[in-house]
């Protein structure tokens, strides 16, 4: 909570240069605390340390995923009681931590996140059947038990009618 008593939220790695997002919030009177901007060069992020010194008191941590949301940030922060995370995953968070803490935990992706995820995932299942296909014979991936040829059978089943 902020000296006004307003609940207070960082916004520890800005991904919006407009801050349209964190203007809503503050236009309903949430204290925003503006962090590292992703488009400002240099960009640096933020130690553990000095998050946890900036998110002092905040109810909330939003931002991208380049800084870990560790249990000793957590623990060190007693107010926090939610956290959004900018993209895809979140991969980047202790979730047994937020769960232990009672921590709300979202991830808000965008529209070209999700496109762009989903289209460099239907690629490596072309590429891993293109080079199935080169390279191991039919049937040799029932004669092999490694992970790498139950993974190529797995990709050709998803794949299966794509070269029809």
């Amino acid at each position: 909570m902020s000296a006004q008593g307003l609940p207070s939220v960082l916004a520890f790695e800005r991904y919006d240069p407009t801050d349209a997002s964190l203007d809503w919030l503050r236009e309903r009177g949430v204290n925003v605390i503006f962090g590292n901007a992703l488009w400002e060069m240099p960009f640096e992020r933020f130690t553990e340390d000095e998050l946890i010194a900036k998110a002092h008191g905040c109810v909330a941590l939003m931002g991208a995923s380049g800084i870990r949301i560790t249990r000793r940030v957590m623990q060190a922060l007693p107010d926090l009681r939610y956290i959004s995370k900018y993209g895809i995953g979140v991969d980047s968070i202790d979730i047994d931590a937020a769960t232990e803490h009672g921590i709300l935990v979202s991830s808000t992706p965008n529209d070209f996140q999700i496109f762009t995820v989903s289209e460099h995932a239907v690629a490596l299942m072309l590429a891993v059947r293109w080079c199935g296909a080169r390279r191991v014979r039919p049937g040799a991936a029932e004669d092999r038990r490694s992970a790498v040829f139950a993974t190529q059978r797995l990709v050709h089943a998803a794949c299966r009618g794509l070269d029809d």
